[in-house]
């Protein structure tokens, strides 16, 4: 057997053992039930989270322009954290959504255009084709099988 084959292999009985079934059970939970140390905090600091958020915001601003006509485009911030991700993008233009697993660690202030809910990147909790642009950022790494 080749080592690419070698590697296959071990990658495919490390991702079906037990442990690594509670392993992601574990870490779910500690997404639902914890704050600090997941994600970037702010408190208060709406300054510092769209400094943090600039280059992002930027980026989906390129890729898919907020709209000039009347209606905003719809836009869904998975894995949003405390909400300031989703934040920026509302002020950037966007009528813009945001789903973390842990509302309790929603920071940004309400705004108009914003709206933050408890849901999860592996059952979004709105219906398909709701949304002009869909977005994540840093989330990809604590999804359990991406």
């Amino acid at each position: 057997m080749s080592r690419a084959g070698e590697v296959a292999t071990l990658l495919a009985i490390v991702s079906y053992s037990p442990q690594f079934a509670n392993m992601e059970r574990s870490t779910e939970s500690l997404y639902h039930s914890e704050h600090a140390g997941v994600r970037p905090s702010f408190g208060s600091d709406q300054a510092g989270a769209l400094r943090y958020y600039a280059r992002f915001v930027e980026f989906v601003t390129r890729v898919a322009p907020p709209s000039k006509s009347t209606r905003r485009l719809w836009l869904l911030d998975v894995g949003c954290g405390s909400g300031w991700s989703t934040h920026a993008l509302a002020l950037a233009g966007y009528d813009a959504s945001g789903i973390d697993l842990n509302a309790r660690g929603f920071e940004a202030p309400s705004a108009e255009h914003l709206h933050l809910r408890e849901g999860s990147v592996l059952e979004i909790p709105f219906p398909n084709e709701t949304f002009d642009v869909v977005v994540s950022y840093q989330v990809i790494e604590h999804v359990p099988a991406p």
